[in-house]
């Protein structure tokens, strides 16, 4: 698995297949608006705005970002990594029920683990 950059932002990154993840989540017609949303949101991040992102904590290495007003409840999971100055979009899903959050949660796991045994990144989570 790699780490790329996004090149729109200055610190956030993410893993090689977290795009089409998240592109698989919607039709083709509701795609633009939550990608907008989501830059918008990351952009905030990224410029460390005052204006407070509201990030759920799911355990200390991970949180959620999801879109508030919506049918849908996408959720995005990140980590911080380089002590913080970065932030890495680990997984996107869908929350249906509580065992969409709870594969999520195990998916993004697991991909930390896989980045912190590869040592090659040269970041750390």
């Amino acid at each position: 698995m790699d780490i790329l950059k996004l090149r729109q932002y200055s610190s956030i990154y993410s893993v090689d297949c977290f795009a089409k993840e998240f592109k698989g989540m919607f039709d083709t017609s509701s795609l633009k608006r939550y990608q907008d949303w989501l830059s918008k949101i990351l952009f905030r991040i990224d410029e460390r705005e005052r204006i407070p992102i509201k990030l759920e904590k799911l355990t200390p290495e991970l949180y959620s970002i999801r879109h508030p007003r919506s049918k849908c409840n996408p959720r995005v999971v990140l980590a911080y990594m380089d002590s913080g100055k970065n932030i890495i979009l680990l997984t996107a899903f869908k929350e249906k029920t509580a065992s969409d959050y709870r594969l999520g949660i195990d998916r993004a796991n697991g991909r930390i683990k896989q980045l912190k045994e590869d040592s090659s990144h040269g970041h750390k989570i």
